[in-house]
């Protein structure tokens, strides 16, 4: 099945559980504090947008290892799917409130539609952040909550399937905080290492969004063979440094209408990515007068466009993907299983085209 198409049919599925979840919260805002009922709307907001593409890995591997008779279903591994874009609808939150973000899938980040409704006055900007900061991470805790209510749901098969599937969502969450713990600390490493940003990406994107996913879906299709194990490691690690060089690129020269966020972050941020790395390179010292105007909103986009095209920093991330595309085709051509083949290659051609 197509992105395109899983986007369509599990949209509905995730919207309507949404809609539970956000009950569930709103119920307990009324009965302990009802002050706090009107944050239940942009819940729903931020939690239905986003591509969905970790339920989609998890859905096609299942389908590929485990076809059924009646077709491409969802109902099937619905509660994992929906808990999966749970969980990573909790990162997101968190990932705001760290990157001070403010937009997020065309809607008001959390921390920042607190910060909005509450700020009265300039002298109380800190005190308002802060207070944003901290009800968006504790509403984003109380969502992580209800990833567990919902893997619980699920009707697990046996013991060891369901086993063996927490054992590598556990080392999932673990992979994608610990990369994002070394995406925070490189904020203020000074050694611009293109190797350390590739392990970064590694850990918050390639096991988080794709190795993880289609393991998880291995297992719930009963898949026990280490070969393919293997296979999800190589071609996932791959798929997935090639999506943040993608979005590394979406960040700098995006459409934010498009992509539904803010742009420029990383550099505000002094995020450490492949086109950062290169820019650094190319500017030296002069790359922090270039962060502090995109701060304080003063850069030309004809200087910035005309930086970007000198640097080189574009061509360096396009021939890196590239050469990460034809290794992924090369080793999932390997396998001679032919669903496996057409899935990477639909799924590899959406990451690379894709504007947002």
């Amino acid at each position: 099945m197509k992105i395109e198409i899983f986007q369509k049919k599990f949209n509905k599925i995730f919207e309507n559980e949404v809609k539970k979840l956000v009950l569930r919260i709103n119920k307990n805002f009324s009965k302990y504090i009802p002050r706090l009922e009107f944050v239940s709307k942009q819940i729903f907001k931020i939690l239905t947008g986003g591509k969905k593409i970790r339920p989609y890995l998890i859905f096609s591997i299942y389908h590929i290892f485990h076809p059924i008779k009646n077709g491409n279903k969802i109902s099937g591994i619905k509660n994992i799917l929906v808990a999966l874009e749970i969980f990573h609808n909790f990162c997101l939150i968190h990932d705001d409130i760290i990157d001070n973000g403010k937009i997020r899938h065309n809607t008001e980040t959390l921390n920042y539609f607190f910060f909005k409704k509450f700020l009265k006055s300039k002298k109380d900007k800190e005190i308002i952040n802060k207070f944003a900061e901290s009800q968006a991470l504790i509403i984003g805790d109380l969502i992580f909550k209800e990833v567990f209510y919902l893997l619980d749901k699920h009707n697990w098969l046996n013991s060891g399937i369901r086993f063996n599937f927490y054992k590598e969502f556990y080392k999932m969450i673990d992979l994608v905080f610990f990369g994002q713990m070394l995406d925070i600390y490189l904020t203020i490493d000074k050694s611009n290492d293109i190797n350390l940003i590739k392990y970064k990406n590694m850990l918050k994107t390639s096991y988080y969004s794709f190795v993880e996913p289609m393991k998880l879906g291995y297992i719930l299709a009963k898949g026990k063979n280490d070969y393919y194990f293997k296979i999800f490691e190589k071609i996932g690690t791959r798929l997935g440094l090639i999506y943040q060089i993608q979005d590394d690129i979406l960040n700098i020269i995006g459409d934010p209408k498009k992509i539904g966020k803010d742009t420029l972050s990383d550099i505000a941020n002094n995020q450490q990515t492949f086109l950062t790395f290169y820019l650094k390179k190319f500017l030296k010292s002069d790359y922090f007068d270039l962060r502090k105007k995109i701060i304080e909103g003063k850069i030309n986009p004809n200087k910035l466009a005309k930086i970007i095209k000198n640097s080189n920093c574009l061509d360096f991330a396009l021939k890196e993907i590239d050469t990460l595309s034809k290794d992924t085709i090369s080793i999932v051509k390997s396998t001679k299983n032919i669903d496996l083949v057409n899935f990477i290659e639909s799924l590899l051609e959406f990451i690379i085209n894709r504007k947002k």
